[in-house]
């Protein structure tokens, strides 16, 4: 009898994520910003409530990146880490983190002489870098392959906790920073798996806000009123837990503007092929979630059981190596396209420089899969899977090479334009 229950506890264990293990404070206070490379590094740790472990810390980690960004200006770039991973020491994703920071340090440095090159003015090689820790891995081993059910209200209460809190007061550190004629800062929010749901949560009401504040009382109107402004420069989701329902009034509002070529990239979500556990795992997670909801009209409960980047519909390009098509889109067109750099090589081409069109860079091809602005601030992009090959491959080198051009064209697109 004694063994028949104690398979039954482990099974339990097994299929309810088991919130019974916990994990106390990663994040000491010797550890909390890390400045001896070329680079500043800040972590901010959530509990599993959503809330700051450490309040204290989290002011000391703003008050820093406050102060180097007040020395000239900054490159921010801040990440929040997806499923099997939190903010311990020898974590590879923040281990990854600090390797894509150093890299950033190199371009920027680049970046700089380029400017200076086409006179667009002074920007800054100095790299800021926020990890956001919370508990995406709660069970050891290969057990935490069982809390995958488990992990997504915990981002949630993440995204929606003390999460918003630290998004605004890094955007604000950054606006003040701009408003200085001298200063050049620019600010890159990326979010992986879990991780990606966290990064929406803290950011898509200011997004939709600013979108529905563009639209106005004119839906129909084509023009927008001026461009919009995003949350810090780009947002960018790798494979986002999150359900393609909440990202419905963005699509429909988006796809009825046509926007100028001064118009830069808001939110990028890249959704890749390999990306097994979003689409095997989380259709029937959400399924018991809302199974007693209404079936709704148009799709509706495909939305909210399919994650964002799985649903066709909002799916606008392809990224891919070079020669190969992404799994049931057409071919590329090989003659509208042009390499990224050639994009940047004057101010007068710069400013206009159609990020959201076709374009080669890094071995890889990025084009629309259907027909969008070129300049279309939003963009769903379904990767092929030798460009992100898993669920948490937010560092693959091809795609972190695509990643850190495409930010340095945005970053010259926005000098040209000042």
């Amino acid at each position: 009898m004694a063994k028949k229950w104690a398979h039954i506890l482990c099974l339990v264990f097994l299929f309810t994520g088991c919130a019974f293990y916990r994990s106390g404070q990663l994040v000491s206070e010797n550890r909390v910003i890390e400045s001896d490379c070329d680079y500043l590094l800040g972590i901010v740790e959530f509990d599993d409530q959503g809330w700051f472990v450490d309040r204290g810390l989290v002011e000391k980690v703003l008050s820093r990146v406050s102060a180097e960004v007040e020395k000239g200006g900054a490159t921010i770039v801040v990440y929040t880490h997806g499923w099997h991973h939190d903010g311990s020491k020898g974590d590879s994703e923040l281990a990854d983190f600090r390797k894509t920071l150093a890299a950033l340090v190199r371009q920027n440095t680049e970046n700089k002489t380029l400017s200076r090159s086409l006179g667009l003015g002074p920007t800054s090689s100095r790299v800021v870098g926020v990890y956001v820790a919370w508990r995406g891995k709660s069970l050891p081993w290969k057990l935490d392959y069982a809390t995958f059910w488990d992990r997504r209200p915990a981002a949630l209460r993440v995204g929606h906790g003390d999460a918003p809190e630290l998004f605004s007061r890094l955007d604000a550190i950054y606006r003040a920073s701009n408003l200085e004629s001298e200063a050049w800062t620019y600010m890159v929010s990326i979010g992986n798996s879990f991780g990606g749901q966290v990064t929406f949560a803290a950011v898509a009401d200011t997004l939709k806000q600013r979108l529905a504040d563009q639209v106005g009382v004119e839906p129909n109107a084509k023009q927008p009123k001026g461009t919009l402004r995003g949350y810090g420069d780009l947002v960018v989701l790798v494979n986002p837990a999150l359900d393609a329902a909440q990202y419905e009034s963005i699509d429909i509002l988006a796809r009825k503007r046509e926007y100028s070529p001064s118009q830069r990239p808001v939110l990028m979500v890249v959704s890749s092929e390999g990306d097994w556990p979003n689409r095997l795992f989380f259709p029937p997670a959400r399924f018991l979630s809302v199974r007693k909801e209404p079936l709704g009209r148009s799709g509706q409960f495909r939305k909210k059981t399919r994650t964002l980047g799985h649903v066709r519909q909002h799916v606008t390009h392809c990224l891919s190596v070079e020669e190969e098509s992404c799994r049931g889109y057409p071919e590329s067109d090989k003659s509208a396209r042009s390499q990224l750099s050639t994009l940047l090589v004057s101010p007068k081409v710069a400013e206009t420089a159609p990020l959201s069109g076709s374009f080669d860079t890094c071995g890889t091809t990025f084009r629309p899969v259907q027909k969008v602005s070129p300049y279309l601030p939003f963009t769903v992009i379904r990767a092929t899977d030798d460009v992100v090959s898993h669920h948490t491959d937010s560092f693959n080198e091809k795609f972190r090479c695509f990643l850190l051009n495409y930010v340095q064209a945005d970053q010259l697109k926005r000098l040209a334009l000042r």
